[in-house]
């Protein structure tokens, strides 16, 4: 059927009419002939994690939060397996004893969801819903049993948090108690006294789960030490003894929840402890990553076995059988990898940093017809990536400097980058090749265009001119050729500028501005005027489309999400001009068929960044769409997949999801009644009825534990020694059969 409309005053708040092109021929809407999949995440966002947030899966890939997803990376093959089921940021994850399942949680006020997965083939085999007890935050830390069946969540207010106890296989809540009025940074179980361990800013804690009911005991210092924050937490295979990290760079010893020693390892806070093959990792505050070995001899615990000097604090670390893995810090995106026996260390993973978590990236642009695009954030950063290999070609960095716009000229030669207090500065594309990381870089030139931010850059089709987009309202328009000089100012905004296009004949301007004005405007570039007969706008050819406003776009604003017209952050169209995509304050990311031919067409949503996405941006060769997130600081390389069976209805948005998780998984009636059973209701979703990689039925009693060359080795799995490994002597403990760790790929 044809739709007949040849002009609309849409979306509501948008108070001009826009026109149809005359020779549009407008069949009832369809949803997009493509479809996406997340690729690659570059960068590693942890906002909101504490503690130690890295991890080893059972074939030695690493396993960590990014944004609202969790990702399996494999650091030899340079590929991701990202599990995407969270609609909020990640901010803990636990790893099962097998190394194969690992629980993951979100942060959100009243909706902090719980998912148990594998990291093998992404299943999800349990989801929990925390809202009833974590009403006031979301998930803050959570800990498997030695055995794997039970998994301990710390949430809700962090500063009057809650600990929850599951039985995660079969839906129930074991137990539940109040947990502490200071904030949390980490939770452990202890393989050998099966107590869980929590510590936060000056106190920690030793809980015992018994028949139903947990009994806390305070850390009993002793006069050994002092109140302080303690970060992590490691134990000592045969005694037991917990070694738990201080602010103060101590490691101190509990005999059960009694102090009985301690040691200085550090010079300032040791934020991490990581288990090892034979003993264990620290890093802190003093840029060394340190490595300990178990010394049974009375009194000793430890000793040094070698270490690193990083150069700045190391938050988190993971220990694998022959290297380590760092990252310094929640807010920075950089990973390497240290060999002991070498002494050699390499980058694995590079992205944008904060040193908080106002941060933002928003600059975003491809290089024409190559594999490579171009980021540039808050950080002073300046990335150029390719996606094919999926490494950073280059990083420069201007100390002092946020950067918030970005664009390339038509011919890959150039690149203009520009800040939140008006500068511009441009350099040669070919300069972002070698040279150091962060090295900072020549421009070939700069200018300030105005004092404001500048958030929207365009070149003109033939390279030749550049507009440049202020938040002061103006557009200023500069000769490339004449050494950028200004050639004329385009006047007629109430607000910032959010978008501009360039007309295909270099004649005319399209742009917007935000901030409550929400204007449309058309300009003639050579007079500098603003055209006001706006239907003769009707049939201009544009060479790009960012603007969100206009005929062919304004199917985008759906009204039962996007009421006032800020939610929607950049808009681009392919280059085969059949796809628009346009990401949101929620995070999504919106596929539409181009041009959209009503006011509400049928699209797909994509789900994974945790907070405001900011930019989107197609490649030339038409395979792939990339988007980035301003606070997680991540970019998604999203694979855009051709001839896919169309949905049969528009999918969930992330509320809608939401509403259907409170729905489908019932809230526990009293645990009080029943606190070991807790059976009245279900409390979980579960998938399939699964322990690790076997069926329950195939769950035994431990008889056997083969390491890495297929031997007995207590405490190995996998050639690996983790904090959770279990008792043998506890007949409680459960561990799979599982003949296949004899020969697993423990390649970090």
């Amino acid at each position: 059927n044809c739709l007949k409309m040849s002009s609309a005053q849409f979306p509501p708040f948008h108070k001009q009419t826009v026109y149809a092109p005359s020779d549009t021929n407008q069949m009832a809407p369809k949803l997009p002939p493509a479809s996406l999949e997340l690729e690659y995440i570059y960068g590693s966002s942890r906002k909101g994690c504490k503690g130690d947030i890295m991890k080893v899966n059972n074939r030695g890939h690493l396993v960590y939060p990014s944004a609202a997803c969790a990702i399996v990376f494999d650091s030899q093959r340079n590929t991701q397996k990202i599990y995407r089921e969270h609609t909020d940021d990640v901010q803990c994850i636990a790893s099962h004893p097998n190394n194969q399942v690992f629980a993951t949680g979100e942060s959100g006020i009243g909706d902090g969801v719980i998912h148990v997965w594998n990291s093998n083939d992404l299943r999800t085999l349990a989801t929990v819903n925390t809202s009833r007890w974590f009403k006031s935050g979301g998930v803050i830390a959570m800990a498997f049993s030695p055995d794997g069946a039970l998994l301990a969540a710390v949430g809700g207010n962090p500063l009057d948090s809650q600990l929850l106890v599951f039985d995660w296989e079969n839906g129930t809540l074991v137990a539940s108690t109040r947990c502490s009025n200071r904030r949390t940074f980490y939770l452990d179980w202890n393989p050998i006294d099966n107590t869980i361990v929590w510590l936060g800013k000056g106190e920690l804690k030793f809980f015992e789960v018994s028949n139903g009911a947990i009994r806390a005991q305070q850390g009993d210092l002793a006069s050994l030490g002092d109140a302080q924050s303690f970060y992590d937490v490691v134990f000592n295979p045969v005694s037991g003894n917990s070694y738990v990290s201080t602010k103060e760079g101590n490691v101190y010893i509990f005999k059960a929840n009694r102090m009985i020693g301690k040691k200085q390892l550090h010079n300032g806070a040791i934020y991490c402890l990581a288990s090892s093959q034979d003993g264990f990792v620290s890093s802190g505050k003093d840029g060394l990553v340190k490595i300990w070995k178990f010394d049974m001899r009375p009194g000793v615990e430890f000793t040094q076995n070698g270490e690193l000097n990083v150069g700045y604090a190391v938050d988190s670390c993971i220990a694998g059988p022959d290297s380590v893995v760092f990252t310094r810090g929640y807010y920075n995106n950089r990973l390497e990898r240290f060999d002991p026996q070498s002494g050699r260390d390499e980058l694995i993973s590079l992205g944008h940093s904060a040193e908080s978590n106002r941060t933002e990236l928003w600059a975003l642009d491809t290089v024409p017809n190559s594999n490579l695009f171009f980021s540039a954030g808050d950080d002073g950063r300046i990335m150029l990536w390719n996606k094919k290999s999926r490494y950073p070609v280059s990083s420069r960095r201007v100390p002092r400097t946020q950067f918030r716009g970005i664009s390339v000229t038509p011919n890959g030669a150039q690149v203009a980058v520009s800040t939140m207090s008006g500068d511009v500065f441009v350099y040669n594309v070919q300069d972002f090749t070698g040279g150091e990381p962060d090295e900072q870089p020549n421009p070939q030139t700069s200018f300030r265009a105005g004092t404001e931010e500048i958030r929207v850059m365009r070149f003109s089709p033939d390279g030749t001119m550049l507009a440049v987009g202020s938040r002061n309202g103006k557009i200023y328009i500069y000769n490339v050729q004449n050494g950028y000089s200004k050639v004329t100012t385009l006047e007629g905004h109430t607000s910032c500028i959010t978008a501009l296009d360039w007309s295909t004949n270099q004649t005319y301007i399209q742009s917007t501005s935000g901030d409550s004005s929400y204007e449309l405007l058309y300009w003639e570039v050579a007079s500098a005027s603003p055209v006001k007969q706006v239907t003769a706008m009707r049939n201009v050819e544009w060479f790009t489309q960012t603007c969100p406003l206009g005929w062919t776009v304004r199917g985008i604003w759906d009204m039962r999400e996007y009421k006032n017209g800020t939610e929607i952050n950049a808009v681009g169209v392919n280059f085969e001009r059949n796809l628009i995509a346009y990401v949101d304050n929620s995070g999504d990311v919106n596929l539409c068929r181009y041009p959209t031919l009503s006011n509400n067409p049928p699209r797909s949503k994509f789900m994974g960044h945790c907070s405001r996405a900011t930019n989107v941006a197609f490649s030339t060769d038409g395979e792939h769409l990339f988007t980035c997130g301003a606070e997680d600081l991540s970019i998604f390389q999203w694979k855009i997949v051709r001839n896919h069976e169309p949905l049969d209805e528009v999918p969930q948005t992330r509320q809608e999801r939401r509403q259907a998780l409170n729905e489908s998984v019932k809230q526990m009636s009293d645990s009080t009644k029943n606190p070991q059973l807790g059976r009245s209701s279900v409390l979980f979703r579960t998938t399939a009825k699964e322990y690790g990689s076997k069926p329950v039925n195939q769950v035994s009693r431990h008889t056997t534990w083969r390491g890495i060359d297929g031997k007995f080795s207590k405490g190995f799995i996998g050639g690996m020694y983790r904090n959770n490994s279990l008792n043998t002597s506890q007949s409680r403990n459960r561990v799979l059969k599982d003949t296949g760790f004899s020969n697993m790929d423990n390649t970090l």
